[in-house]
């Protein structure tokens, strides 16, 4: 999905001015670093194993996952967690290069990455509804249904405030707020991958995956708050 918003970035309706600038080949590069460390992640941990006595007719999938919300579900939140990576690398082009033109990169994507987000949990919410029996209360406070909402509020506080850019306003809290979207995307990754936590989600151990993730969540957040701590504070 980020290789696909990656090649699709020059070809959306970004202004251009800002499309051959400093600012959009930050914006690709980052883009392009987060595509390759996930696909190195499905290149280092194999996610099938076999099984030592293999059923004569498999196991069958989980009767709770037997339901056509449920092949809608994942991909659709999954596809508005990858276009947050848009607005994330066009903050850090703005980071770097000082270039409000960063906007215009990010404003068509961090749109579309909400309305997926919105779509996702709301698909998920309805697939609950109708499954899981928690008849009017389809929102359990799950950890990785949690960790989904928590970047769905930020992005929302994101898109008011880039609309009030033009007038001047909300010059730190935009930029800022780009960064803690993706962030927060990749701690859901981390809590739905990890296994850390006791979820209807969880499938698998704290193994190497999750410690990989956990690894790139700590070196996010660093240089994420070394670049706006350098342009905020210190410059």
């Amino acid at each position: 999905m980020i290789m696909l918003v990656l090649v699709l970035m020059r070809y959306t309706n970004i202004s251009k001015d800002a499309k051959d600038t400093p600012v959009m080949d930050v914006s690709q590069s980052v883009t392009l670093a987060v595509a390759t460390f996930f696909l190195l992640v499905l290149v280092i941990q194999q996610p099938f194993h076999s099984t030592v006595m293999p059923a004569l007719f498999g196991y069958g999938m989980n009767p709770l996952l037997r339901n056509p919300w449920m092949a809608i579900h994942p991909p659709v939140l999954f596809a508005g967690y990858a276009l947050l990576t848009i607005p994330y690398a066009a903050a850090v082009g703005y980071l770097l290069t000082d270039d409000i033109r960063w906007t215009d990169i990010s404003r068509f994507w961090g749109r579309m990455a909400w309305l997926f987000l919105t779509l996702g949990i709301g698909i998920g919410g309805f697939w609950a509804y109708e499954v899981l029996g928690w008849g009017a209360w389809y929102w359990s406070w799950d950890p990785v249904e949690t960790s989904s909402l928590v970047p769905w509020v930020t992005a929302t506080a994101f898109l008011h405030c880039q609309s009030r850019l033009r007038r001047g306003e909300y010059k730190i809290a935009t930029p800022l707020l780009a960064v803690v979207s993706f962030i927060l995307v990749i701690f859901a990754t981390f809590v739905t991958r990890s296994g850390l936590w006791a979820s209807v989600h969880s499938w698998q151990e704290f193994a190497l995956e999750g410690q990989v993730v956990a690894i790139f969540l700590c070196a996010l957040v660093i240089s994420s708050a070394y670049l706006l701590l350098k342009k905020y504070v210190s410059g």
